[in-house]
């Protein structure tokens, strides 16, 4: 059942169960893992911890790589009063890859051409000059 010849600390999810396992050297054997989340030195899967009005949020490009954050924290709202064809938008999230949505005046969805400056700002990209309001998301 468990893998032959383990080191210590290794981890292995039994493919039936989908229980976690540590080995332990000194004592020569395997200990159940216990608790609603994946081991912490696994790779992948979700973050401990989370709480209501959090969701999870992209920290890099790197697969799995994500944190709980405050549902507030992770949206700004950007509104150009000035008709222009570029908004230039810093948003802090510390995160380049971000969702926009745009609304001009009238209520009217546009889409714009989104372009990643820097991880704390946007370029939002126009065919015309739009005035309205910009929901970023990280």
């Amino acid at each position: 059942m468990f893998p032959t010849n383990p080191v210590d600390g290794q981890e292995w999810q039994n493919p039936v169960t989908l229980q976690w396992f540590r080995y332990v050297a000194a004592d020569s054997r395997w200990i159940e893992i216990i608790g609603p989340t994946l081991p912490p030195t696994h790779q992948g899967g979700l973050p401990s911890g989370g709480a209501a009005g959090q969701h999870l949020a992209k920290k890099t490009n790197t697969d799995f790589d994500t944190e709980w954050v405050n549902a507030d924290a992770a949206v700004h709202v950007h509104t150009q009063a000035t008709p222009s064809a570029q908004w230039d938008i810093t948003h802090g999230f510390g995160f380049a890859y971000v969702d926009a949505t745009v609304v001009n005046t009238i209520g009217t969805q546009v889409i714009p051409d989104v372009r990643y400056i820097t991880n704390d700002m946007a370029r939002l990209v126009f065919t015309t000059a739009v005035q309205g309001t910009a929901i970023l998301r990280r």
